[in-house]
């Protein structure tokens, strides 16, 4: 039996049909399923995406070896276990900022509030960008975009990233240390940076990020 044929037969009995019920699901003949599933013959590429259909899965799925399969399970794991770890650290970010403000009101130290908001908060705010449109790719079998040029934007979109950090990390120590007078022409004023106030951009640079990284790896298959 091909693997085509053990995942036609896997699939069919995951969600519960029978050779027949699958045959008039594909209006065809019941020996074509059978030819399938017993590795005789395999669907050709027309018919592929509408048996994977009537099967709720992809193409791709059926195509895929065992090891594909099993592999596609772990990522999806790996990715349940991730999920309430990054949840946890949204709360606890946001219990922290909640005491540093509390903090900056009562001893009018600025320090630890600002430079939560403005660096760690930010990175927070990306990394869950790009952990959602990886979760995304992995359960809804989305990929990276494919153009010509798409790498030309990511660079772009890292560049972007790393420039805020290179203006931002000066103007954050400056509050814990004091700067040599050639260091202020490093330091920007805080009021310069929107991000902090719109966090929600780093969350959509982190997607933008995942949307165009260059990716020429196969999808994982729909299980």
């Amino acid at each position: 039996m091909s693997d085509i044929g053990k995942n036609i037969q896997m699939f069919r009995t995951k969600k519960g049909i029978s050779k027949e019920a699958l045959a008039n699901m594909l209006s065809v003949d019941l020996q074509i399923i059978c030819d399938f599933e017993e590795g005789k013959t395999e669907p050709s590429i027309d018919m592929l995406p509408s048996l994977a259909k009537a099967l709720d899965t992809d193409a791709d799925a059926l195509c895929s070896s065992a090891a594909d399969l099993e592999a596609a399970r772990k990522k999806r794991g790996k990715y349940l276990l991730l999920l309430p770890v990054i949840l946890i650290c949204g709360i606890f970010l946001y219990q922290l900022m909640s005491s540093l403000r509390t903090f900056m009101q009562n001893t009018f130290h600025t320090g630890p509030y600002v430079a939560m908001g403005f660096l760690v908060v930010p990175t927070y705010y990306a990394a869950a960008g790009y952990f959602s449109m990886s979760l995304a790719g992995c359960f809804l079998h989305t990929r990276p975009l494919t153009c010509k040029y798409v790498w030309v934007v990511h660079i772009l979109l890292l560049i972007a990233l790393a420039s805020y950090y290179v203006f931002i990390i000066p103007s954050c120590l400056s509050l814990f240390i004091d700067f040599p007078q050639w260091g202020e022409y490093f330091r920007i004023p805080f009021n310069f940076f929107i991000i902090p106030n719109n966090p929600e951009i780093l969350f959509v640079l982190g997607a933008a990020l995942w949307i165009t990284h260059p990716d020429k790896r196969r999808a994982l298959p729909t299980l």
